[in-house]
């Protein structure tokens, strides 16, 4: 049997009646994709959303995490359009889409991980899309094209209940992964729908269309124009000349939307730019980086097979040792070779592999990332993986679905498919394909769930990722702000103290630690906590902030208001320290710089509820009231003492 997708004899299974071709009868065999949905796809499309939605609903109520807290609560990007709009250069459609989430919801969790599921569940039919009419393309063997519909849809389904996938759906600010895999899977579908249009420039367009909004939503869809041209050459076009003749245009139209994405980002990407990814990384070098990347892709493919055991934050280490190294690299390279194989000898498998890694490539090759490893990198090459499989396994059961015996009678219509008269005969004929595919989904579904489980109990969450990486300073960090939100402070300070062993030069800790001291009353300990934060540069905004806080409950309204002008002279975006900013002014009695703060408050927040109310309360005492001043000392740097 020949690996190639195009290489199957049409003259297979001859032991069948001339009546009926071996396509129609092998169409027959899998029952759970019945006529009505091989007529009607739409239905196909309909029960892949309704999966999505039973497999991740339970993690809706679950709590933000890691980014999520950063860029949804503590900046003001997403809190209204115009801002979303110009905050980050390759991200604006990801970002407005959260700023209609904050608008239409606030900040409940419910709501973004139910645009979350639903932009799943739109790529999920995208993907069955793609997949359905990729097999059923001329040039695929029959034996898959009969079988479009069904297989297309086990590797829909498949990809999307798989428990990988929620690191893009449930962790709820990696939607830019998700959005981005929507419009590329929606840009290749667009493609495919190329065969058989009969004019062909407005699929090509949407699929444009479609490249442009991947590429304003995340990075990774500079890999779009790679992957178009194999899937061209290797599905629709007969040779180059032919691909340059009619789609020539198209493929530079997409190289262009790439290269225009690159520029934009190229600054974050030069050495000179510190930052968390690109070449100015401080934490790991490209050689460093390149050299761990095998160890990840192989860890990346064990939990496409097996996913036991899932983790929201690595921290994985740098690769060291000889066996970390070359046992992965040589794993790695025997893949590369046999996809460069595949291309020459069966290029339809070969293109799973160039989809595999070159959609990977901009984060596990040499380009540093600061941190090495994260199960959403996976969100669009799993899709390759679950292909191969489905594909291979569908194939590998073929001589144990129904010979001639099995079937009573069969009849050809002229569309060529087939149907059975002998509803006895056609279940007997889908057990099997329905019982492996109903295993995989099941098994899957439930360890989704499970996961999504994680995402409802923070210390769970990170407990589990202590159990996978113990060394995780940042894990360790979050139980003990976890326990310190619980009152456990003597558990807090323990996870604190554990955050030093394994990262000594943590500054944050001081502000952890200051605050419990905080909330033992221990005030002169807490602001020494929070002086010695403040000797850090990238901890001067922060320290300024609490101990803006401490002056408040020492009543002491003038220096509040002065440590919180240092932070947000550091940080202009937090808004809850411009709130307390006006909170103080208005302790003061000072109603116009109140009603002013509030006001910049609410250009920050539109639907701040307390700056609505101190705005209301203040602003019209400010039209009669001069710019006042505090009567208390003011040092002339809040930071040099009290």
């Amino acid at each position: 049997m020949s690996m190639a997708m195009g290489g199957e004899s049409r003259d297979s299974n001859s032991e069948l009646s001339a009546g009926a071709s071996p396509a129609s009868v092998a169409s027959i065999s899998i029952g759970w994709c019945s006529g009505v949905a091989e007529r009607h796809p739409l239905w196909c499309g309909i029960a892949l959303f309704g999966l999505a939605v039973a497999v991740f609903a339970n993690g809706l109520s679950g709590s933000f995490y890691l980014d999520d807290n950063e860029f949804l609560e503590r900046r003001p990007a997403i809190r209204s359009l115009s801002t979303a709009w110009q905050s980050l250069a390759t991200r604006r459609v990801g970002t407005v889409s959260f700023a209609i989430n904050y608008r239409l919801h606030g900040l409940d969790p419910r709501g973004y991980r139910m645009v979350n599921i639903a932009i799943h569940g739109l790529a999920a039919c995208a993907l069955f899309g793609f997949a359905r009419r990729t097999l059923a393309l001329p040039g695929v063997a029959d034996w898959y094209a009969s079988r479009a519909t069904a297989l297309g849809w086990s590797i829909a389904a498949v990809w999307l209940v798989h428990p990988l996938q929620t690191g893009s759906v449930t962790y709820v600010v990696q939607r830019f992964e998700a959005l981005m895999g929507l419009f590329f899977l929606f840009a290749l579908y667009a493609l495919a729908r190329v065969a058989e249009a009969r004019t062909a420039w407005p699929w090509l367009a949407a699929s444009l269309a479609s490249v442009a909004l991947a590429a304003q939503t995340k990075e990774i869809a500079a890999m779009f124009p790679a992957v178009a041209i194999a899937y061209d050459r290797v599905f629709l076009a007969s040779g180059w000349r032919e691909l340059a003749r009619r789609r020539g245009w198209y493929h530079l139209a997409a190289l262009g939307i790439a290269l225009w994405m690159i520029y934009q980002v190229r600054s974050a990407l030069l050495p000179e730019r510190a930052g968390s990814a690109g070449f100015g990384v401080a934490s790991v070098t490209p050689w460093e980086y390149f050299r761990s990347q095998a160890g990840v892709l192989v860890h990346y493919l064990w939990l496409s097979v097996w996913p036991g055991t899932l983790c929201l934050d690595y921290r994985w280490p740098i690769a060291h040792s000889p066996s970390d190294i070359y046992v992965p690299g040589l794993l790695i390279v025997g893949l590369l070779a046999m996809t460069a194989w595949a291309l020459w000898r069966a290029p339809r498998w070969g293109f799973l592999g160039v989809c595999f890694f070159a959609i990977l490539a901009p984060t596990s090759s040499i380009m540093p990332i600061a941190d090495l490893a994260f199960e959403h990198r996976m969100y669009l090459p799993l899709a390759a993986v679950v292909a191969v499989a489905v594909l291979a396994a569908a194939r590998f059961a073929g001589p144990s679905w129904p010979r001639r015996s099995d079937v009573s009678e069969v009849a050809t219509r002229t569309d060529g498919n087939a149907v059975l008269s002998s509803g006895a005969d056609w279940n007997r004929c889908a057990l099997v394909p329905a019982a492996l595919l109903g295993v995989v989904l099941v098994a899957l579904s439930a360890r989704t769930i499970v996961r999504n489980r994680d995402y409802l109990d923070p210390v769970r969450m990170w407990n589990s990722v202590l159990a996978v990486s113990p060394w995780n300073y940042r894990a360790h960090n979050q139980v003990a702000l976890q326990y310190e939100q619980r009152g456990r402070l003597v558990d807090a300070e323990r996870s604190f103290q554990e955050t030093l062993r394994y990262r000594p030069d943590a500054w944050w800790v001081d502000v952890g630690i200051g605050n419990l001291r905080a909330r033992q009353n221990r005030l002169a300990d807490a602001e020494r906590h929070f002086r010695r934060d403040a000797e850090h540069k990238a901890g001067v905004g922060l320290a300024a902030a609490n101990l803006g806080r401490l002056r408040e409950r020492e009543k002491k309204w003038s220096e509040a208001v002065m440590f919180y002008d240092v932070a947000v002279a550091r940080d202009p975006g937090h808004i809850n320290v411009w709130l307390a900013k006006a909170n103080a002014h208005a302790h003061l009695g000072q109603a116009a710089e109140a009603a002013a703060t509030y006001r910049h408050v609410l250009e920050l927040d539109p639907r701040s509820v307390d700056a609505k109310r101190g705005l209301a309360r203040w602003q019209e005492a400010a039209k009669t009231t001069p710019v006042s001043a505090g009567t208390e000392r003011k040092p002339a740097d809040p930071l040099s003492g009290s």
